[in-house]
């Protein structure tokens, strides 16, 4: 396997295939499998009969605490006469900085900008409630490679994703859908496997709790040209 053109501090790692059933949906992986396996598959089976340049690309992010926004459910709200642990309908936005795979070890990294390649954003609802206390979020996730700024509002090259994802103690990993990309990235598909790697040293307003680590481990199609 080849390097292939990336953004700065980023390497992938490609291969060209006509279209088949992926090695996860082959194996009937489950998230947690593939968690332990610790490793990527080779994603979804392009359609149409068209050829398609695999790619694999492992990044690390930390969420900053100070961004995450809480927007709650009626049932939060003062005087609601609604179950109060049924945060069904909750909103929420938060962001955090990408960096290259290995950057994050452990507990109390610092998040900055210094050494980031990128901005990663999310936004979802929150569906736990007394009947599904697991998992905790639906959300959609931005990956912006890349640091804006004033000369550049709007880097090229981004991926999106979109899934379930939280649970209370991160013991279980998320497989979320590839939904599209950008750039380099344009007309991806496929999956990406999230990975909580611990707490960082930001703190979430109105929680009072660190924010999360995460790496995400990318099993992508993005369509031969």
């Amino acid at each position: 396997m080849t390097p292939t053109n990336s953004p700065e501090g980023l390497e992938h790692h490609e291969g060209t295939r006509e279209p088949g059933v992926g090695r996860r949906a082959a194996l009937g992986l489950t998230a947690g499998a593939v968690g332990a396996a610790a490793g990527l598959g080779a994603g979804i089976a392009v359609s149409d009969g068209a050829s398609a340049t695999t790619k694999s690309l492992v990044v690390d992010v930390a969420a900053i605490g100070e961004t995450f926004r809480l927007f709650p459910a009626p049932a939060l709200l003062p005087d609601a006469n609604l179950d109060p642990s049924d945060l069904r309908g909750s909103m929420f936005w938060t962001e955090g900085y990408i960096y290259p795979e290995g950057t994050i070890q452990g507990d109390g990294f610092v998040p900055t900008s210094e050494g980031a390649i990128g901005h990663w954003m999310c936004r979802g609802h929150i569906i736990s409630s007394a009947t599904r206390p697991e998992p905790h979020i639906i959300s959609n996730q931005e990956f912006i490679f890349g640091l804006i700024r004033p000369d550049r509002l709007f880097p090229p090259d981004t991926l999106t994703s979109a899934g379930l994802e939280a649970t209370n103690e991160g013991l279980q990993d998320s497989l979320r859908a590839v939904t599209g990309g950008s750039g380099i990235y344009r007309g991806a598909a496929g999956q990406v496997l999230e990975i909580e790697t611990g707490l960082n040293a930001s703190v979430q307003p109105g929680l009072d709790l660190p924010a999360p680590n995460f790496r995400f481990e990318f099993d992508l199609d993005i369509p031969s040209t």
